[in-house]
């Protein structure tokens, strides 16, 4: 005995062609935006854990009233901790209600990714993250510390 829906399924398929495609296309659409969710996820999450190892993250701080000597210092460091000075300058800024932060070079820990450009040379120079740039362009042309 011969199936009826030999016959009948592409009768269908014709008949009903704009419904199946509108359904083909938001299906293979959703497919599409999923994987690319999925996929940029998946990127991000590497790029981040590489970030630790390849800049070399800080995974604490803690921040004293007054500088520590070095006997605490050494007294606090262990085989697998490690205390480095972290020094910066803090400011509110008038334009913006923001605080800027300078940070001195730092060489062993927290290390900063350069996108473009190049580092500060002289003492008078100073370098600026990316994202701070571009939400205060028009306000960053001239910085007074």
């Amino acid at each position: 005995m011969k199936n009826p829906l030999i016959k009948r399924f592409p009768r269908e398929l014709k008949s009903e062609f704009g419904k199946y495609l509108i359904i083909f296309l938001f299906i293979a659409g959703t497919i599409s935006i999923v994987s690319g969710f999925n996929v940029a996820g998946s990127s991000m999450s590497t790029a981040y854990d590489e970030s630790f190892e390849k800049y070399s993250i800080e995974d604490g701080n803690f921040e004293l009233y007054a500088e520590a000597d070095k006997s605490l210092i050494s007294d606090l460091e262990t085989d697998s901790l490690n205390i480095y000075e972290n020094f910066y300058i803090e400011r509110s800024t008038k334009e913006v209600d923001s605080t800027l932060r300078v940070f001195h070079k730092r060489d062993n820990i927290n290390l900063e990714c350069l996108m473009g450009g190049k580092f500060p040379i002289s003492d008078k120079e100073i370098a600026i993250d990316r994202i701070d740039l571009l939400r205060n362009k028009k306000r960053c042309d001239i910085i007074k510390i």
